[in-house]
């Protein structure tokens, strides 16, 4: 009910064609794993706002028919994927090896598109690179 009344009070948005070197400039980030670029994207050309799941989708279906025509059926857990039993005692000492340098190491061999954070590799090793203090800190 919540996210319900927080929706209402949303700006209904309207979906705006890309153009071609916006596609293009698009399908370039992506392919070059600037996911987030390639977010920003997309949002300088949508007005934001919630889609009204009612309307045509331009295939004559639903928006909501076809958000749901792309859902998969649901299916029984599989008993092999579950875990059984008490699990295994991981000593914390494992992680005693993880210091500032090692942190920036990692960070400045990464390569690749954003992960959960929603930061790609460039910006990881800017944030150790280039903040002076402030990144020996974070590091």
């Amino acid at each position: 009910h919540e996210c319900r009344l927080i929706q209402r009070g949303l700006p209904t948005g309207t979906f705006h064609q890309m153009d071609d070197s916006a596609r293009r400039g698009f399908t370039r980030m992506m392919l070059r794993g600037n996911v987030s670029g390639a977010l920003k994207c997309l949002r300088t050309q949508t007005s934001g706002g919630v889609l009204d799941l009612n309307a045509d989708d331009g295939s004559g279906r639903t928006v909501l028919d076809a958000l749901l025509s792309k859902q998969p059926p649901s299916a029984a857990t599989a008993e092999d994927t579950l875990l059984h039993g008490p699990v295994d005692y991981v000593d914390p000492v494992i992680f005693d090896g993880i210091n500032a340098a090692l942190v920036r190491d990692v960070c400045l061999s990464l390569s690749g598109a954003a992960g959960v954070s929603g930061i790609d590799s460039s910006i990881w090793r800017r944030m150790c690179c280039s903040f002076d203090s402030a990144s020996t800190t974070l590091c």
